[in-house]
C-alpha cells in the first residue's frame, strides 16, 4: 500500500467497493487492487465480521488461496491492499511486508495487548469447574517463560 496509516472507515470503504482509487484515501491517483482470502478463510471472516460490520468483501477482489499466496502477491505490487494475520506473515529477504498503522495506532504488542489496535482476535484458556491437576499445570506452563517462548515463536503476542 502506498500509505501509512489508514482509518477503519476507509478499510471499510475499500473492502466494502465503495472506494476504488488510492486518491481518494490520500495516496495518488492509481486504482487500489483489493486482495482477499477465499472463503471460508478465517481471516476472511474476520474481515467481513469485524471490519466491514458483517457486509460481503467487494465483488471484485482478487481470493487468494492462502496467507502464503497472499503475502507474496502483496510483495509484488505496490498498490494491492491484502489482510493476513500476524501469525501467518512471512517474511523475504528485502521485501519485508508492513501492516498499516489504523487510526494512527501501530499494530505493536502493547497496542495490542492493551486494546488500542483495533483488529485483534484474543485467544483464551479457560478451564470449566474445578481445574484438574493436568489442566492447572498446563496454564501454569503456557503463562510461564517458557511456555510464552512458544507463543512467540507461532508470531502469537506474548501476554506474560
Amino acid at each position: 500500500s502506498p500509505l501509512r496509516n489508514i482509518t477503519r472507515a476507509q478499510l471499510k470503504a475499500i473492502y466494502s467497493g465503495e472506494v476504488s482509487r488510492w486518491s481518494q484515501v490520500g495516496g495518488p491517483d492509481a486504482p487500489i487492487r483489493v486482495f482477499s482470502r477465499k472463503a471460508p478463510s478465517t481471516s476472511r471472516k474476520f474481515v467481513e465480521e469485524i471490519v466491514l460490520g458483517g457486509l460481503d468483501i467487494r465483488l471484485d477482489a482478487i481470493e487468494l488461496e492462502s496467507a502464503k499466496i497472499m503475502a507474496e502477491k502483496i510483495r509484488e505490487d505496490h498498490l494491492a491492499v491484502g489482510f493476513i494475520a500476524l501469525k501467518d506473515r512471512t517474511e523475504s529477504p528485502g521485501q519485508p511486508l508492513r501492516y498499516l498503522e489504523v487510526d494512527g495506532v501501530k499494530p505493536e504488542r502493547i497496542t495490542v495487548l492493551s486494546g488500542r489496535y483495533p483488529f485483534t482476535q484474543p485467544l483464551y484458556l479457560v478451564l470449566h469447574g474445578r481445574a484438574t491437576e493436568p489442566a492447572r499445570r498446563f496454564v501454569e506452563f503456557a503463562l510461564a517463560p517458557e511456555g510464552q517462548r512458544i507463543v512467540v515463536a507461532q508470531s502469537l503476542i506474548a501476554v506474560a
